[in-house]
């Protein structure tokens, strides 16, 4: 939606004050790195990551080319025969097979992962809401960084304007979802929506785009009621 809207990177930093490098990730796959070969016996492995500031949830580990775990996002790697760890600072990455499940002489044990994406890189894509991107996200919201101190940062009103409008959008497209998939099996059921939570009033784009699809629904003579 923002690329056909701004079509350059420039055009959306220019209208949200943001610093963005493109409209997409600056993430770089990495594929196939060794990490070492078994020889049936060994449970431990350890390997330096060839590139460092990997994102999170992007480290997969392969055992002769066949997935096997991967990171948890908070710097541990999981898996059905092998547990581990990854330091997102130094790339460190230590491997710990269970005792009856020591790869295989000659077998080769992979790393995939994402250099420089998401939650780490520069591309829009890349957003994590991180603390330094506050100058145009300001600090209003608090799920994923609390706010602290007294001073309050808006966020920028090019960005307000732009993610309202992609709420209303994904919105509209929910319910849309919903009503078709229902009536697509039963054409005269009254369908019931609920889109408040935890006691709470939804957004105001939420709230719009569900009036947008139960009018669509009235004008064709059935029933959606929120």
């Amino acid at each position: 939606m923002l690329a056909a809207k701004y079509a350059s990177v420039g055009a959306l930093n220019a209208a949200w004050g943001s610093s963005y490098t493109t409209l997409d990730s600056s993430g770089v796959q990495v594929a196939g790195e060794l990490v070492g070969t078994g020889d049936g016996s060994t449970l431990n492995f350890s390997h330096t990551l060839a590139h460092l500031g990997h994102s999170k949830f992007s480290v997969q580990i392969l055992l002769d080319r066949t997935p096997i775990g991967g990171d948890d996002g908070k710097g541990g790697i999981f898996g059905p025969s092998m547990t581990g760890t990854v330091n997102e600072k130094t790339g460190l990455l230590r491997l710990i097979f269970q005792s009856n499940q020591a790869p295989r002489a000659g077998v080769s044990i992979t790393v995939n992962y994402v250099q420089n994406g998401w939650g780490t890189g520069t591309g829009l894509m890349d957003e994590d809401m991180r603390p330094a991107h506050r100058a145009w996200l300001g600090n209003t919201w608090d799920h994923l960084y609390p706010m602290s101190g007294s001073k309050l940062t808006q966020m920028n009103v090019g960005v307000k304007k732009d993610l309202d409008a992609f709420l209303k959008q994904t919105a509209e497209w929910y319910f849309r979802m919903l009503r078709d998939g229902i009536h697509g099996q039963f054409p005269n059921a009254l369908v019931l929506a609920e889109i408040g939570a935890w006691s709470g009033v939804p957004p105001a784009p939420v709230s719009s785009g569900g009036r947008r699809v139960r009018r669509s629904v009235q004008r064709r003579g059935k029933q959606f009621p929120f």
